[in-house]
């Protein structure tokens, strides 16, 4: 609703139906991460909630389905982000949404197939971060290598989450350097995973160009590229 912590600016944050706001004097930090998978002749993708998250955290779910189509049902709750569909060899299509983790958050998320799919996801969460509008900014790319298109941060102290997508379910990628596995992959007919690391400086110096990890064979893969909004003061929630 609001209301100040500590009456000093919100320099605490503030308190809303959805817990704690996050506390402005922070960078958003990693919590925890998911992976689950779906074989063949199974309409829905199941994903638990990472163990640790509060209410006011904000969840990620990168799903990965091995055809050239994703579902249209979105559950209630989630934003999309960004998502993409190619058909070729290891056809692949990939999905990123988003949403603000409440005080009666379920254990687990079901994300619809389209049938005759090979599916797998993962659910990241962060805390600090703004919860109305977390996503600063956000590209995908598909091409030869997993390379999400370059992005320039607005915020100092901006957290950036990679998110990798593959329609080859050997892909488990290796840590780049400077950034954190938050999830180096997962193993099924696709794969996904996802890093993390924190952008200190905004502006010209804060651009952005996400590492290039090497597609195996001659599958399509895909790369998100997330910068996350730093917490703002009150009101956020």
């Amino acid at each position: 609703d609001g209301n100040l912590v500590d009456g000093d600016g919100c320099s605490l944050g503030c308190l809303s139906d959805d817990g704690p706001a996050c506390d402005p004097t922070m960078p958003a930090s990693f919590v925890n991460a998911t992976f689950g998978e779906a074989p063949t002749g199974f309409s829905e993708l199941t994903l638990q909630t990472p163990p640790g998250v509060a209410a006011g955290d904000i969840l990620f779910a990168l799903i990965t389905r091995n055809n050239d189509s994703y579902s249209d049902s979105v559950p209630d709750g989630w934003t999309v982000v960004t998502e993409e569909q190619e058909s070729g060899p290891g056809n692949c299509a990939s999905q990123l949404l988003w949403r603000l983790a409440t005080i009666t958050e379920p254990a687990e998320h079901v994300f619809g197939l389209v049938p005759n799919t090979v599916a797998s996801g993962l659910i990241t969460a962060y805390s600090n971060v703004d919860k109305t509008n977390p996503v600063q900014d956000a590209t995908i790319n598909a091409t030869g290598a997993y390379k999400a298109t370059p992005l320039t941060t607005t915020s100092d102290d901006t957290m950036l989450s990679l998110f990798l997508s593959s329609g080859n379910g050997t892909s488990i990628w290796a840590e780049p350097s400077g950034w954190t596995p938050g999830y180096p992959g997962g193993q099924n007919a696709t794969s996904c995973g996802t890093f993390y690391k924190l952008q200190s400086i905004a502006g010209d110096t804060g651009k952005v160009v996400a590492p290039e990890f090497k597609i195996p064979y001659a599958d399509i893969g895909y790369a998100h590229l997330v910068a996350l909004n730093p917490c703002s003061l009150c009101g956020d929630a």
